[in-house]
């Protein structure tokens, strides 16, 4: 049944696409096919096949409807143009109610109402202008121009909702000899001419339906609810210019027939139009019906994994288009200026007030926090549900990327760029996840925020600052980690060892790394002796990668995060073991015989494994010395709190015999929520629905999340098992197929924990 209903729609909005002053964007608006003519419109050039296997039957019915339509209805509409016209009338001057309900006046905003009566007007105008004499489109090279143009205007009834193709050829006097060029093809008229002047009009309708809708994707994506208000105000105004054509097309034939117009024949006709067009009132009211019970039954009673697939295929192009503008700011923190209007800096600020933006234009309640942090609102409630991540990125400093790391690049079904795996996909997973409930009218039983700091890859001063005025959620969860559901994250010990390197020591010079939680792919340093000779024997009896240019030492590893630094390779050991082997000081053999190679503290008998969280790991994130003075910064991943005291005793006590000390130590404890919480529960099972994988659940980690800030919330999403780590690496990229059920599960997630 449900593949016989693709073919009516489809059929439908080919009819509606022959019917001057109908438009098939705006049937297609009504019967809820608009999102998938946009989808077949904008990628039937680039993906032909797979865009007829997803759509066909979409395809076929609009051909019928085309072609019966250039027969059938075209000779019902010459002979009672106004029933006819005032049945189609009817039909979508009812969906006007339902269209109502998306959008969002606000006060003071006269954009909106811009956006409205504009194209009001406009398609009221248009049946009002002179039509002139008919036009013929015989073969030649200047109606092949023209053939070309008609076929846009005609394409872009189908994608633009309220404009009537055949109303504007109407207007423009070529209404008649278009439908009369396709019949006589159709009955081998005059075939050849017929045939080379409707494939020109053909072409001309592909490139319209190409371009237009692509043009109207990209609209839809940057600026949704004022796109609303112009389809809107379309779709109103076409009804009235429905009804103007008809009654003028019904003037006409009183004419050519000889009737007068008080005659039973025109009156016959007047009260034909009204009963057909209270018809298709009435009609339009029982498919509205029919449509709002089976919605609201799926939306409130029995929305299971499958149907959030399907919706999370039908939103992803626009996922897909704001996360390329949302990648495209290089959200870095380049320095800490507290209490500023950009506390992260100038892109940070500008990432988090897109995303706002992005909210608002979905009719979302926002809250900008001094440029710190931010949140969208869905719903309200006694209770919060919060999704905590993120807009910073870590930096691409050392990585040698193939492409602009701000530039998402499509290849091989990746999406390629930084940030859209840590952590700017994931949050628009999340946004996305809360948009398709809400523009299903579900309604949660506690306030949804998504929360979206701008500093976690540097200490997370971000949410400190915004919890200080913003209460706690009840509940929530990060998605900026790994599947099924990470219900533990270790302690988290930071600190810096300082001081001054010994007098005999021969660095100048040694810059490496950026961040405390990133295993630094690059070190390089410059020293008072020549040793290029040396280093050069040293790199390659030790099989190292490094070089040396215009007296710099350079040492190059493998990047990677810090709550696994045994997956990556840091280049500063390379340079420091160089260094105690040619000239040994305190600072390198203190790095050298308790720090070097060892990511799990087992020099500094710190290695302690618990059955809950694991292994202790440690990295050393960044050195900095310059004229004898050093500062080394190290993040720990710690699995119990009681290791903090040993921590800074066993490193004190490695330091003794240097000029160095600890300095700025910070430990963050323990966070564990049980795994048969409620919370835990609903987000394994949506994973376990989506993806049939039963045989794994909740786990601890080493990574610092979000989600340590709220006692009752976990870490969620999004890598699958299996899936390569590719956080803060050079090339960063997710499958886009990971990303459709991604949405899918976090949407589910949602929709579990709020009814």
């Amino acid at each position: 049944m449900k593949h016989l209903i693709d073919y009516i729609k489809g059929f439908l909005v080919g009819l509606a696409n022959v019917v001057a002053g109908l438009s098939g964007g705006t049937v297609a608006v009504i019967l809820n096919v608009y999102d998938d003519m946009l989808d077949l419109c904008s990628n039937v050039i680039t993906h032909l096949f797979s865009q007829i296997k997803k759509h066909y039957r979409l395809i076929i019915g609009i051909l019928l409807g085309l072609i019966i339509g250039a027969f059938a209805l075209k000779k019902l509409y010459e002979v009672i143009p106004l029933p006819i016209t005032g049945f189609f009338a009817g039909l979508v001057f009812f969906s006007l109610l339902p269209l109502a309900k998306g959008l969002s006046f606000k006060k003071n905003n006269t954009s909106h109402l811009i956006e409205l009566v504009i194209p009001f007007i406009l398609l009221i105008a248009l049946p009002l202008m002179s039509a002139g004499a008919e036009r013929s489109l015989s073969l030649g090279v200047a109606n092949a121009f023209i053939a070309f143009g008609l076929g846009i205007i005609a394409a872009l009834a189908m994608v633009l909702p309220g404009v009537s193709g055949s109303m504007v050829l109407l207007v423009l006097g070529y209404y008649t000899p278009v439908l009369t060029m396709i019949t006589d093809l159709m009955k081998f008229n005059n075939f050849k001419a017929n045939l080379v002047m409707t494939i020109i009009f053909a072409l001309g309708a592909i490139f319209g339906l190409v371009v237009g809708s692509k043009a109207i994707k990209k609209l839809m994506s940057k600026a949704p609810m004022a796109m609303n208000f112009i389809i809107y105000g379309l779709i109103a105004g076409s009804t009235i210019g429905m009804l103007i054509t008809g009654v003028q097309n019904n003037n006409a034939l009183i004419s050519k027939m000889g009737w007068s117009l008080s005659s039973y024949q025109n009156i016959l006709m007047h009260v034909f139009g009204v009963l057909l067009f209270i018809l298709g009132v009435v009609i339009g009211y029982f498919v509205e019906k029919i449509s709002t019970r089976k919605a609201n039954n799926m939306d409130l009673n029995n929305l299971n994994i499958k149907d959030f697939e399907a919706l999370s295929e039908k939103y992803f192009d626009s996922f897909k288009n704001t996360l390329k503008e949302l990648v495209k700011f290089p959200s870095v923190l380049d320095e800490y200026k507290e209490g500023s209007n950009e506390p992260f800096g100038k892109a940070n600020r500008e990432a988090l007030e897109y995303m706002l933006n992005v909210g608002k234009k979905d009719g979302f309640e926002t809250l900008n926090c001094d440029n710190y942090a931010g949140h969208i609102q869905f719903g309200n409630g006694e209770e919060t549900l919060g999704l905590l991540a993120h807009l910073d990125v870590v930096p691409v400093t050392g990585q040698k990327w193939d492409n602009d790391p701000f530039t998402v690049v499509e290849k091989d079904g990746k999406l390629i760029g930084r940030g859209v795996n840590d952590d700017k996909g994931p949050l628009l997973a999340s946004y996305y996840a809360i948009k398709i409930l809400a523009d299903l009218g579900f309604k949660p039983n506690k306030a949804v925020k998504l929360i979206m700091g701008c500093d976690e890859e540097s200490g997370s001063r971000c949410l400190e600052h915004y919890f200080k005025y913003n209460p706690m959620p009840t509940i929530g969860f990060s998605p900026d980690a790994c599947f099924p559901c990470i219900n533990g994250e270790k302690a988290h010990a930071n600190f810096d060892i300082v001081g001054n390197d010994d007098e005999k020591s021969i660095i100048e010079t040694f810059v490496c790394g950026e961040r405390y939680n990133i295993v630094p792919a690059e070190a390089h340093m410059t020293l008072t002796k020549d040793l290029k000779n040396e280093y050069l024997e040293f790199l390659k009896k030790n099989n190292y990668n490094g070089e040396v240019i215009d007296n710099t030492y350079y040492a190059y590893g493998v990047g990677a995060h810090a709550m696994t630094p045994e997956k990556g390779f840091n280049a500063a050991f390379v340079l420091f073991s160089f260094l105690d082997s040619v000239v040994s000081t305190p600072l390198t053999s203190f790095v050298t015989k308790y720090i070097s190679f060892d990511p799990f503290g087992q020099k500094l008998s710190i290695n302690k494994e618990y059955s809950e969280l694991g292994k202790l790991t440690e990295n050393m994130g960044l050195v900095r010395i310059e004229n004898g003075t050093v500062r080394l910064g190290f993040d720990m991943r710690v699995p119990s709190d009681e290791m903090e005291s040993l921590i800074k005793t066993n490193v004190c006590e490695a330091l003794k015999g240097t000029l160095l000390k600890i300095k700025d130590f910070d430990f963050t404890k323990v966070h564990y929520v049980p795994k048969d919480s409620f919370l835990v529960q609903a987000l394994v099972k949506s994973y376990q629905e989506a993806t049939g994988d039963y045989s794994h659940g909740a786990y601890s980690i080493g990574g610092g999340t979000y989600a340590k800030f709220m006692p009752s919330a976990v870490a969620f999403g999004p890598q699958f098992i299996g899936r390569e780590d590719v956080d803060h690496q050079a090339n960063e990229y997710i499958y886009e197929s990971d990303y459709k059920k991604i949405i899918a599960i976090y949407a589910k997630s949602i929709y579990d924990l709020t009814r």
